[in-house]
């Protein structure tokens, strides 16, 4: 696994761990599902950095800046697909779908407290996508 992969993945890790915390311990829901959130975009980026080799790190990086859709976690999904081949299982796309059906960057500009159901069913959705990513990382 690439350091950049390592890096990612970490942050993701850490991400889903706050955003746990922030539910459980503070009932902050909105915040939590924001970084719960921020953990699957973590998380397929870390797969796609491990995927791509090293000396395209620096590229992949600029794509994701140029082309405005770093944050987008279907894009990712399906960056996988392109750049690297990565087969895709179905309930991989229904979980990836599951997130984003609950999770959008714009939440960052999004106030007030959220609501326990969603989030919770999010961090469990985020859960599940960084475990697959790390059983394909290995």
């Amino acid at each position: 696994m690439s350091s950049k992969s390592q890096q990612f993945y970490r942050a993701g890790v850490q991400r889903l761990d706050t955003a746990r915390r922030l539910s459980e311990e503070l009932q902050i829901y909105l915040d939590a599902r924001y970084l719960a959130g921020y953990a699957a975009e973590c998380a397929l980026k870390s797969l796609l950095f491990a995927r791509t080799p090293p000396r395209q790190h620096s590229a992949l990086e600029e794509e994701f800046k140029a082309s405005g859709k770093g944050h987008n976690i279907e894009w990712l999904l399906e960056q996988l697909v392109r750049r690297v081949g990565e087969n895709i299982p179905s309930d991989v796309r229904r979980l990836v779908g599951r997130v984003r059906s609950r999770w959008d960057v714009e939440l960052r500009y999004a106030s007030g407290r959220g609501r326990f159901v969603e989030t919770s069913e999010l961090i469990g959705f985020c859960d599940k996508l960084l475990h697959w990513t790390k059983g394909r990382m290995q």
